[in-house]
């Protein structure tokens, strides 16, 4: 069973404001030159410590597929923190737990 992950709905927003990511690095708010990828290193900062902690740091939607079912003593790995808010099967048709 190899499961793979798929992050279906993105946090809404970053830890870190790019107002205040720009104030810590002393850029005017009037300069907007370099807004995008200061966005972009402020996400790509998130997602590195969360793959390093393998915690999640702001609330997403997350889905995990299996290559098929498991077997009977075989555990489906669920998130450390968080909830389980769906749990659907495809095998000859939709069935939503």
């Amino acid at each position: 069973m190899i499961p793979t992950y798929e992050v279906t709905t993105a946090p809404a927003s970053e830890p870190v404001s790019l107002a205040d990511m720009k104030a810590y690095l002393r850029i005017e708010s009037d300069v907007t030159a370099d807004d995008d990828l200061i966005s972009d290193l402020i996400t790509e900062a998130r997602e590195w410590v969360e793959d390093y902690t393998e915690q999640k740091l702001i609330t997403q939607t997350i889905t995990q597929s299996l290559d098929r079912w498991p077997g009977s003593r075989e555990p489906i790995e669920l998130p450390q923190e968080g909830r389980v808010s769906d749990v659907l099967y495809s095998g000859k048709g939709w069935v939503e737990l």
